[in-house]
């Protein structure tokens, strides 16, 4: 019964539903349930870093830990943007961004505070943890300022937002936001990628000739300051960037 129920079907896992319906009749015939139950992780990589460094409020927020008694589970991506929406509602709450015509720090205005909070909560926040949830997919991997506001770029196309409307400052102002809520509320994962990266970076140059390294610091800081200002790569860097990696790569192999 449970083939046919499967072939006859549009389940999109017809072999699950066959192994669930036998475990169902066995389990009805008195035998121990055994059928795997699968569940999506939310903010997996949050969960596996939190629980190698004993984070407890990484473990907290995505539901290693349970905080109360409620059957309803933490949502990580909704509690960090609620925080950072809490920011931007609250005028003593200073938050400040690089203007782009005078190059110098400002606060933010009412009128931007006000655009990032209505593109947030729009349609129940939806857009908002969409936004959210982009900063997270890489930034717990230890991705930069770069990357994580480009995701937040992507994010805002898909839901009608151009850049006319949320411009690169005002992105990067709003990036750093939702990083201090995620710290806030999850805890400074990026301090782990710093360590991390520290013991691979010295591991990684191990029998690398003095020069090679010299000239790989010299374009990862070039590079570095391409990132910082919103710029692609030149293609001539990027050749020797790559061009250098691959001699380290030779190098530290010996």
């Amino acid at each position: 019964a449970a083939i046919a129920l499967a072939e006859g079907s549009d389940h999109d896992s017809p072999l699950e539903l066959i192994a669930l319906s036998r475990n169902w009749v066995n389990h009805e015939n008195g035998e121990a349930w055994h059928a795997p139950v699968y569940g999506d992780a939310v903010c997996s990589g949050y969960q596996i870093v939190s629980g190698l460094i004993n984070n407890i409020g990484g473990l907290t927020a995505t539901n290693i830990v349970p905080m109360t008694t409620a059957r309803t589970p933490n949502d990580a991506y909704r509690i960090s943007l609620d925080t950072a929406v809490g920011w931007l509602r609250d005028p003593l709450h200073v938050i400040e961004l690089k203007d782009p015509q005078t190059k110098r720090k400002r606060d933010m205005t009412t009128s931007e505070r006000q655009l990032l909070v209505g593109i947030l909560t729009i349609k129940g926040g939806k857009l908002g943890r969409k936004i959210s949830k982009a900063y997270a997919r890489t930034s717990v991997y230890g991705s930069g300022a770069w990357t994580q506001s480009s995701d937040i770029q992507t994010e805002l196309f898909k839901g009608g937002v151009s850049d006319n409307d949320v411009p690169g400052f005002l992105r990067m102002a709003l990036r750093q936001q939702i990083k201090k809520a995620f710290d806030l509320n999850l805890g400074p994962i990026g301090k782990y990628h710093e360590g991390i990266k520290r013991m691979a970076m010295k591991r990684l140059f191990t029998g690398v000739e003095p020069e090679v390294k010299a000239e790989f610091e010299r374009l990862d800081a070039m590079r570095s300051r391409c990132l910082d200002k919103n710029r692609e790569l030149p293609n001539a860097l990027l050749g020797d960037y790559l061009e250098v990696c691959r001699a380290i790569y030779r190098q530290s192999k010996h």
